[in-house]
């Protein structure tokens, strides 16, 4: 045995045979006159000596996943999905809509309780999500939205086209996004099913959530009216970088310093930091320092993320 093992000639052979001709373990075994074992045991041994060198080669993506891995590194993230950057904007956000599907679909599993934000990458997430695979399952709301412009981003128009996409059950939070003051809230939240909804809250184990900028004017955020100027103005002077289910924080994650989230109708953010996996989807440079807000206020563990923003991640000095 260990004559067969310390044979150069062999070894080279199995790796000819397994990697160029494509043969199975098995296969070579009886060709050669060897067991599948030592088979196993001499591609293991021409890797150690260096006469094998196995090269993950891909297309561009291949660039893409080295950022995965070294945001995930950088971050602590339990996983990060990065695409390549599009000419076309909105292409490049249903990319991202189309890799985070993939990845519910990898991760999902029978009696999850998925929560759900709102957002115009996420719209993107459903459109990609189209395979019945889930029976016990539900999604779930994390901020109310009614009669506002785009319906097609609304938190309860999302779970609606997940479920329906997917599988499962869904729960619908009716209320607006934003009320007057934060006493129309507990008022509402006296309702049995919206007291179901955010019970069921406290339960999901995977929330996604689109990480927002209530600074740029670009957002849908404020194009949709959720921030007036006043509200933006404010953000300013006290130095918001990001949005995550309308409730505002700073560079460190903190949302003690804005009095607007009080009069968001939703879940607030703190709590995610009790759920098992949490994605935060970005799209753009620009949202540098809300991405960065949400890391470090721990909002997100998971980050899908375009590829000009990943390097701008990477390159931000912690």
């Amino acid at each position: 045995m260990k004559k067969i093992l310390g044979d150069t000639r062999l070894m080279l052979k199995c790796c000819v045979m397994y990697y160029e001709n494509e043969m199975g373990q098995n296969e070579i075994a009886q060709k050669l006159g060897i067991s599948r074992p030592t088979v196993s045991k001499l591609l293991k041994e021409a890797k150690e000596r260096g006469y094998l060198r196995i090269e993950i080669v891909g297309p561009q993506e291949q660039n893409c996943y080295k950022l995965e891995r070294e945001l995930e590194e950088k971050f602590g993230l339990k996983e990060a999905i990065v695409v390549e950057d599009k000419h076309d904007y909105i292409f490049q956000k249903e990319e991202l809509g189309a890799e985070v599907a993939k990845y519910l679909y990898r991760i999902i599993q029978e009696g999850d309780i998925i929560g759900v934000s709102m957002g115009t990458t996420l719209k993107m997430v459903p459109q990609h999500a189209k395979v019945k695979r889930f029976n016990k399952i539900e999604f779930i709301p994390l901020v109310g939205g009614i009669g506002e412009a785009d319906m097609t981003t609304h938190s309860n128009q999302l779970v609606v086209e997940l479920s329906k996409g997917m599988g499962g059950k869904f729960k619908l939070l009716h209320g607006p996004a934003i009320v007057s003051n934060e006493n129309i809230i507990n008022i509402l939240r006296q309702d049995k099913n919206i007291k179901d909804v955010f019970k069921a809250m406290d339960k999901m184990n995977i929330a996604v959530v689109g990480i927002g900028s209530p600074i740029d004017e670009n957002s849908n955020v404020i194009k949709n009216g959720y921030f007036n100027s006043k509200d933006i103005e404010t953000f300013k002077e006290r130095k918001a970088a990001g949005d995550i289910c309308l409730n505002v924080y700073d560079i460190d994650g903190n949302i003690q310093n804005y009095e607007y989230n009080k009069c968001v109708f939703g879940m607030n953010i703190e709590k995610l930091r009790d759920v098992d996996k949490v994605v935060g989807i970005a799209c753009g440079i620009e949202k540098l320092n809300a991405v960065i807000g949400a890391i470090n206020g721990n909002y997100v563990n998971v980050l899908a993320v375009n590829y000009s923003l990943a390097k701008a991640l990477l390159d931000y000095q912690l």
